[in-house]
């Protein structure tokens, strides 16, 4: 698993974001992280352990023509 080192500011939907290219993602980080809920914004320094998403997870939710 990887992790990512918060830096002042950050939120979930923006790590979520920048890790993953989609703020939807969020509940993966949240259920990652449960000790970290009560963040919603997170000071510098922070570990956030961040999942991998298998091929079919990427897949899920996706229209069609985006794997054309």
């Amino acid at each position: 698993m990887k992790k990512y080192t918060t830096i002042q500011g950050d939120t979930w939907d923006w790590i979520a974001y920048n890790e993953y290219d989609d703020e939807g993602r969020v509940d993966l980080l949240m259920k990652a992280n449960p000790t970290l809920l009560d963040y919603f914004v997170f000071p510098s320094g922070i570990d956030i352990n961040i999942p991998e998403v298998e091929a079919d997870e990427e897949a899920e939710g996706m229209p069609d023509w985006r794997f054309d």
